[in-house]
């Protein structure tokens, strides 16, 4: 292993020509490296990436990148040992900055052919959660999978130029984010994921709050240069809706944002409100990791006592008495909680 100035190690790799390609790139452009600040050498930063590049889709112990098929292949949440558009959006990503068109092809191959939906209210979408042989855990999607795969997808396009049927890069983010925008009016049943109104993205297409990890203006910048013309202006004004937001829904003193908040930015008080209101008498979960994090329903229990006091009818009999419940993904469990949105 190398070790930097700053006592920092790392797998010592040979540079390569597109790395050192890749640094004259940075250059040209005015990328500082802001590492040099702790005293971090512009080789030395791109050692690392080639590095972490490596053991992530390469070593063999290491990897979570995985082929599927000859023309496929996947990257594994290891936590869950599944496939989501998150992570095989984020996959893409890596795969275009590091000019890997073939692992880009692979993954987003395996998204076309495994993810995407073709019927129903969610055509158009990608399903969240598949296994890695590409069979579905759910068919909901997740926006911040569809709004990077486009992304990604124009990256590629500007890097490699476009090529033909799922390859027209250009092509499949468009269609991508003409779904996230008019889903409604494309598809009996549909919902968009970013709202009409307000233009802030939901945390699922039914929603009516959002997640602030979500919101990524400088990508709506982009949208709005390279997605359908009659959208630019929705995009132009979805970063500037954004831009205000993440600015309104981070705490004033840590900086900090909410899992998920009301449009407003306040943070999401549902489950309290509703308790509160006595309209809760069974506590349930979605928790996807049954087995190896088991949820602790008596946590729940203190932070309702610790807002709210003691609740007449959520004492033995409503709580602490074993009660069945179901899972989000569909798992049943009993007598344990993962968690409340409080």
């Amino acid at each position: 292993k190398a070790v930097n100035q700053a006592g920092i190690q790392y797998p010592a790799v040979e540079l390569t020509s597109k790395t050192i390609r890749f640094a004259e790139v940075l250059m040209e452009r005015m990328y500082p490296n802001q590492f040099a600040r702790i005293g971090v050498s512009d080789e030395e930063v791109l050692a690392r990436v080639e590095a972490a590049f490596h053991t992530i889709f390469f070593d063999p112990e290491e990897k979570f990148y995985h082929d599927v098929d000859d023309d496929s292949g996947c990257m594994e949440d290891t936590g869950n040992h599944d496939a989501r558009t998150e992570g095989m959006s984020y996959g893409m990503m890596m795969a275009v900055q590091m000019d890997r068109q073939d692992i880009f092809d692979k993954l987003w191959t395996f998204t076309d052919r495994y993810m995407r939906q073709r019927s129903g209210k969610y055509e158009g979408y990608f399903a969240w959660s598949v296994q890695l042989n590409g069979v579905h855990n759910a068919e909901g999607p997740a926006p911040d999978g569809e709004e990077y795969f486009a992304m990604a997808l124009f990256m590629a396009a500007a890097r490699w130029g476009d090529g033909e049927g799922i390859f027209n890069y250009t092509e499949q983010a468009r269609q991508i984010l003409r779904h996230c925008v008019h889903q409604h009016e494309m598809i009996e049943g549909g919902q968009p994921m970013w709202d009409p109104d307000n233009h802030h993205i939901r945390f699922v297409p039914e929603a009516l709050y959002t997640d602030p990890s979500y919101h990524l203006p400088h990508f709506y910048h982009v949208f709005a240069e390279r997605a359908d013309e009659c959208d630019r202006e929705f995009w132009l004004e979805a970063a500037r809706a954004s831009r205000a937001f993440i600015a309104e829904s981070a705490h004033p003193v840590t900086g900090m944002s909410a899992e998920y908040t009301e449009h407003d930015g306040s943070t999401r008080r549902m489950a309290l409100k509703m308790l509160k209101k006595e309209k809760i008498h069974l506590l349930g979960s979605d928790c996807h990791n049954l087995s190896d994090r088991a949820p602790n329903l008596g946590e729940a229990v203190a932070i309702i006592t610790k807002k709210l006091g003691t609740l007449e009818y959520l004492t033995a009999e409503g709580i602490t008495a074993p009660h069945c419940f179901t899972t989000r993904l569909g798992g049943v469990s009993t007598g344990i909680f993962d968690s409340l949105n409080l």
